[in-house]
């Protein structure tokens, strides 16, 4: 039993390992690098852990498996949910870039207008 549990939180390790590296959101990498420690934290518990059925059976009569289960779903939605986030903030920085270089070029053509009419006025007098 023990084996697999310590497969199975080096495989998790590892998913959010790749995870940090892929991101560039410090948001996100900041998520998973929590994630990251809790889940090495429980390995090395694990690996502490003497091979004794009795403790894992007192685990089992807890249900802290099943809260660490809980927890690892909670931080894997989580990481989702900030990565979502990401995706909205991206997009409306670019409507916001888009949005500023119009302003930019109607302020340069009104710019253009209120010179002529300058230049204009100056004809005149």
């Amino acid at each position: 039993m023990k084996a697999e549990i310590i497969a199975y939180t080096t495989a998790l390790i590892n998913v959010y390992a790749k995870e940090v590296k892929l991101n560039t959101n410090s948001l996100i990498i900041n998520c998973n690098k929590r994630a990251l420690d809790d889940l090495n934290d429980f390995l090395a518990f694990v690996e502490d852990v003497q091979e004794e059925t009795g403790f894992v059976k007192v685990i089992l009569e807890n249900g802290e498996i099943d809260l660490l289960r809980k927890r690892i779903r909670e931080l894997e939605d989580s990481c989702e949910n900030m990565c979502e986030v990401d995706r909205n903030l991206q997009r409306k920085i670019e409507e916001l870039k888009n949005e500023n270089q119009n302003w930019r070029l109607n302020n340069t053509s009104l710019q253009k207008d209120n010179n002529n009419l300058k230049n204009k006025l100056k004809g005149r007098m």
